[in-house]
């Protein structure tokens, strides 16, 4: 029984369940070789809600 569930996690990469759910919601939005077009995304998005470009960043001098 573990060693089905070991089996089971070995193919089921992070976040792979949300990226089942933009490819079925938004195909156009991934290039030919399966890579997502945040820019594409946006873009689809921009006119129905306000995308903000939000995040951290650690610069190292």
């Amino acid at each position: 029984m573990i060693k089905d569930i070991i089996a089971a996690n070995e193919g089921i990469a992070p976040c792979s369940r949300e990226i089942v759910v933009l490819k079925e919601n938004f195909p156009s939005c991934f290039h030919t070789d399966g890579t997502f077009d945040i820019e594409r995304f946006t873009e689809f998005l921009s006119d129905k809600v306000t995308v903000t470009g939000e995040g951290y960043e650690l610069s190292v001098s």
